[in-house]
């Protein structure tokens, strides 16, 4: 077949196939309904040419290696390193297909709804050239939008998903891995955004969205032999590593396998932060790029196992079957939320504990708040402080233990509240094994002394290990607790395990390091008003869904961290490492022991995984 050039665009030619219509359509109208299907067979042809050309889009290198290998495949997997810029290609991706395919119907699942969003929010971006390094941008995407007087920018963002509709029919819609209520849809693509945390059952469930066979056609008057192929419906998975036992682990091992037999229904993209911070476009390499050496050594020295699973795409292993606490049950208790920094209201109540180390730079401290629910006491970590030089933007200097305390004492102000009596709001405590030097610690704490701004505060001690020193300190509250873990130890982490899988800990969501968060907020009130109406004027729960899902009843809320708030959250990550790596060891006619397994280095943050089940002894 050969091709001439047009205006920059390679158009083959062809005759267009005109069936028989009834309809009268004009010279004028027939000859710009004929140049639209060239440029659309073009376009498909050509994705990543049709994307520069009218979305205003060049992609790196790697990025047009995956877009083009995905076109036509219908498996796709997308294993991808942090700052790869995956939360863009996905967005990039439906933007073009939904151009050149119509009645495209795409759907985003996530395992929770922020996740999704934050594809959606990018495909927003891009349409209304948000994006300060996407200097070509142009106005086709957002002519195609369908709008009207209620949806006045064409991006629907409604309690029953995040939605936009094209005037070709075709649409792309987030959905939260909530399956009820979600079986027997169709669309001609799924993706899987951070596919690592869902599990097989929502792989299955919105997965068969696409079961329909499009080959399949009954035509009437018209051969059906004679229609040309369809592009295949697909599922894509993208995410980055998680551990290997997971369903995307499996998805990986499987359509790896099944690409290199030479299965072209198959494609695997592995794009590690090598790749990134070499990339290259047209083969130079480029000045700048998406992700930095520097930001990649920060994360191996501050969370070694989290850095290569996210950056160099390495699938960890867990505890393996002696696991104690599976990674979906910390990820089912997760929530997001901004680290407590401070008791803003003075009447919430925490628990600080303290764990020192002999080395100065390895000592921590975890906050949690207690909640009083309607099912008992919940516990909410919401800080954790390690004094070390593991800082994400900068380094600090590690603190020497007079200095430690001075900044324990500041956290106690601070978490106990403004003109609150002394303590009243926080509990203390302290691992005084010997082995960390903690049971000299609570002798700093037992006199008198001042906070910053020159308030004094009354001593603390623990009246049961400091019995000795009562008399001599008779001011003292008694608002210490020195717990020495080689007596408690096994009782803690059965509390632990308890506590977690009774969803009475809360956790906060892995963070991403972007630096924000992004918080959406549902007017209820309007949704309920809405609802109502919609009841009494005989609507069903089906034709309510529909009407919900045109409305934007959703605002969304960017809430920039500060540094402590990014360390914070980024140690929390830490503990939760170390917690799904304990492993129970079974011990005849005593107590198990519970320790990292062989394959773990003993030494990577024991001590937030120790403080963690302080705090689960304590609230159970």
């Amino acid at each position: 077949m050969s091709q001439t050039p047009e205006k920059n665009i390679w158009t083959p030619e062809y005759e267009i196939y005109i069936p028989s219509n009834e309809t009268v359509i004009t010279q004028r109208k027939l000859e710009g309904l004929k140049k639209l299907a060239e440029i659309k067979q073009w376009g498909i042809r050509n994705p990543t040419k049709f994307m520069k050309e009218f979305i205003g889009v060049e992609l790196l290198d790697s990025q047009e290696y995956v877009f083009m290998n995905s076109w036509n495949k219908p498996f796709c997997l997308w294993l991808e390193s942090r700052g790869a810029g995956k939360s863009t290609m996905l967005a990039l991706y439906f933007m073009t297909k939904g151009l050149l395919f119509n009645n495209y119907w795409a759907y985003i699942c996530s395992g929770n709804a922020d996740q999704a969003q934050e594809t959606f929010r990018k495909i927003e971006d891009i349409a209304k050239k948000n994006i300060e390094s996407m200097t070509g941008l142009t106005d086709v995407f957002v002519n195609e939008l369908v709008k009207n007087q209620a949806n006045t920018d064409g991006f629907v963002r409604s309690p029953m998903g995040f939605t936009y509709k094209l005037y070709n029919g075709s649409f792309v819609k987030t959905l939260n891995s909530n399956i009820d209520g979600k079986r027997g849809k169709r669309a001609n693509a799924v993706c899987f955004d951070e596919g690592s945390w869902l599990s097989e059952e929502i792989f299955n469930v919105i997965g068969a969205f696409t079961a329909v066979n499009k080959e399949f056609k009954l035509g009437g008057d018209i051969d059906v032999n004679a229609i040309p192929r369809e592009i295949p419906n697909q599922l894509l998975y993208a995410s980055s590593a998680s551990s290997v036992d997971t369903a995307f682990y499996n998805k990986y091992r499987d359509f790896s396998k099944k690409m290199l037999l030479g299965d072209d229904r198959y494609f695997v993209a592995d794009i590690n932060c090598d790749i990134v911070i070499h990339a290259t476009q047209k083969g130079i390499p480029l000045n700048k790029s998406l992700l930095s050496q520097e930001t990649v050594d920060n994360e191996m020295r501050n969370n070694p196992e989290k850095a290569l699973r996210e950056y160099y795409n390495r699938f960890t292993k867990d505890g393996g079957v002696n696991q104690i606490i599976k990674r979906s049950l910390i990820v089912r208790n997760s929530e997001k939320y901004v680290p407590v920094m401070y008791n803003d209201t003075g009447k919430r109540k925490f628990v600080l504990c303290y764990d020192p180390a002999r080395n100065i730079d390895n000592s921590t401290v975890l906050i949690s708040e207690i909640l009083d629910a309607d099912e008992g006491y919940k516990l909410k970590i919401v800080n954790s402080v390690n004094f070390t030089d593991l800082n994400i933007k900068k380094k600090k200097k590690p603190m020497r233990t007079p200095d430690q305390i001075a900044a324990l004492k500041e956290l106690i102000v601070n978490y106990n509240g403004k003109d609150v009596p002394d303590y009243d709001n926080i509990f203390f405590l302290i691992d005084g094994g010997s082995g960390g030097g903690g049971n000299l610690i609570p002798d700093f704490f037992m006199e008198d002394w001042k906070d910053k701004s020159g308030k004094t505060h009354k001593g603390l001690l623990d009246k049961e290990y400091s019995a000795d020193y009562i008399k001599q300190y008779p001011t003292a509250v008694n608002k210490i607790k020195v717990v020495t873990p080689s007596g408690y130890k096994s009782q803690m982490y059965e509390a632990l395990i308890k506590m977690v899988e009774s969803d009475l800990i809360i956790f906060p969501e892995h963070y991403d390091n972007h630096g924000y968060l992004v918080f959406t907020n549902e007017d209820t009130l309007k949704v309920n008003s809405v609802k109502q109406e919609l009841y009494a004027n005989g609507f069903t729960d089906e034709e309510v869904e529909e009407k919900l899902s045109e409305m934007n009843l959703v605002q969304q809320e960017t809430y920039k961290l500060s540094l402590d708030e990014e360390n914070a959250l980024s140690q929390i990550d830490a503990m939760k490492e170390e917690i799904v790596n304990i492993c129970r060891v079974k011990r005849d006619g005593g107590k198990d022991a519970f320790k990292l397994p062989a394959h773990k280095d003993a030494d990577t943050g024991a001590s937030e995984a120790t403080m963690h089940k302080r705090h689960c002894a304590i609230a159970a």
